[in-house]
């Protein structure tokens, strides 16, 4: 039985890729920033590499649920088959509720985004606050099990030389863990077309995306912003990152660029400029763009991992730039 646990549901088109066909594949979506979602992505359960979906909430009462199963439930639970873990990189004690499923037999890491190219976080967890810190207390007390990536038996990447650069310094010893490296949008391009009218019915009912769906040919260069609440994380100002992107965008028009807009799926307000910019709705994983077969031929975000898809000719990182 395999596990693939998802931190947001964003992250779908990749770990739909590295499901294997014929195997028990059980998903399992974070949604405690999106409850709304649920109905929604309830849909996907009839792709065909997935055997079931489970929804957690990761709020109060379900971590209540989580400690009385673990104690009381838990010890007698038997089990009947093998276990595997598919994860998005994270170290450190299990979550209860993946805890309670138990011990994996296997764990493999599959690429969750830029986090994982950060110092340390494929081998140490930050423990910031009260609560954070007694959440390790609660876990010792029911003996849940600490997960490492020198326990992992595969790695899946985009790039497999940006993960040996990341992880070289602090693995100079080696490794015994096989790098695979995964072209997601090749995969969803390829998939069966009964997967592709799952992802368009559960993702692409807008009347945004009718754009994409015609296919209709445009002299017009495409060019894609993806926004980023940086403000949210004290990076920028609302004004200051409104005006970086808006002044991407005024670039754009005036080269005569399609210019489509999609905003980052935590962003509750639309800070950015309305004329000549095309909206698309901003709650689905963009790769999955890749069923319409859509290019743009720039994109331009802050530091989002979708810059990097192949549905992308040429890529602008404004972090490292001015405008």
């Amino acid at each position: 039985m395999n596990y693939f646990f998802l931190w947001n549901y964003n992250k779908l088109p990749f770990v739909y890729s590295i499901m294997k066909e014929n195997e028990k594949n059980i998903l399992i979506i974070n949604i405690h920033d999106c409850p709304e979602m649920e109905a929604t992505l309830s849909g996907l359960q009839d792709l065909s590499r997935i055997h079931k979906i489970y929804f957690i909430k990761n709020n109060f009462q379900e971590c209540l649920f989580n400690i009385f199963y673990r104690v009381f439930i838990y010890p007698f639970k038997i089990k009947k088959e093998k276990i595997n873990f598919y994860l998005d990189g994270f170290v450190d004690f299990y979550p209860i509720y993946l805890a309670n499923i138990g011990t994996p037999d296997q764990v493999y890491f599959y690429e969750e985004g830029e986090s994982i190219y950060q110092d340390n976080v494929l081998f140490v967890k930050e423990k910031n606050g009260l609560k954070s810190k007694l959440g390790d207390v609660v876990k010792k007390l029911l003996f849940i099990k600490k997960n490492s990536i020198y326990g992992i038996s595969v790695f899946y990447v985009r790039d497999k030389i940006r993960l040996l650069n990341a992880i070289e310094n602090k693995m100079s010893s080696g490794f015994s863990f096989l790098i695979e490296e995964v072209d997601d949008v090749e995969y969803i391009k390829n998939m069966p077309i009964s997967d592709k009218n799952v992802i368009e019915k559960v993702f692409f009912v807008d009347q945004c995306f009718e754009v994409f769906k015609s296919q209709s040919k445009t002299q017009k260069k495409r060019a894609i912003i993806l926004t980023q609440p940086t403000y949210l994380y004290g990076l920028h100002s609302k004004d200051e990152i409104a005006g970086i992107f808006n002044c991407y965008i005024r670039n754009l028009i005036n080269e005569n660029y399609d210019v489509f807009l999609k905003l980052h799926p935590s962003e509750k307000e639309d800070l950015y400029l309305l004329n000549n910019v095309k909206r698309i709705n901003g709650r689905f994983p963009f790769e999955f763009l890749a069923i319409f077969n859509v290019i743009f031929d720039l994109g331009v975000t802050y530091n989002s991992t979708a810059i990097k898809s192949s549905l992308i000719r040429d890529k602008l990182l404004i972090q490292d730039l001015s405008c």
